[in-house]
């Protein structure tokens, strides 16, 4: 059951939020890391992040979060 759309955030969403490209999020899903996920459809239709599964990978790896960030900006 999905609660609302505020729950989730897409790639895009995700990889604005870390300064990421969403490539590098699609990378990660292929190699097993970062924050969980939810596939919607077939392979390509998009992905998913709870919002409490980011929240909680953001708890984990802060200073990870911290670095990336401040690299993306330099």
């Amino acid at each position: 059951m999905i609660h609302s759309d505020d729950a989730f955030l897409t790639s895009a969403q995700l990889a604005q939020r870390w300064h990421l490209r969403p490539q590098t999020l699609a990378n990660w899903r292929s190699l097993g890391k970062g924050p969980p996920f939810i596939r919607m459809g077939r392979i390509g239709s998009g992905v998913l992040y709870p919002i409490e599964a980011v929240l909680a990978f953001e708890k984990l790896a802060p200073e990870w979060l911290t670095y990336v960030t401040r690299k993306s900006q330099s």
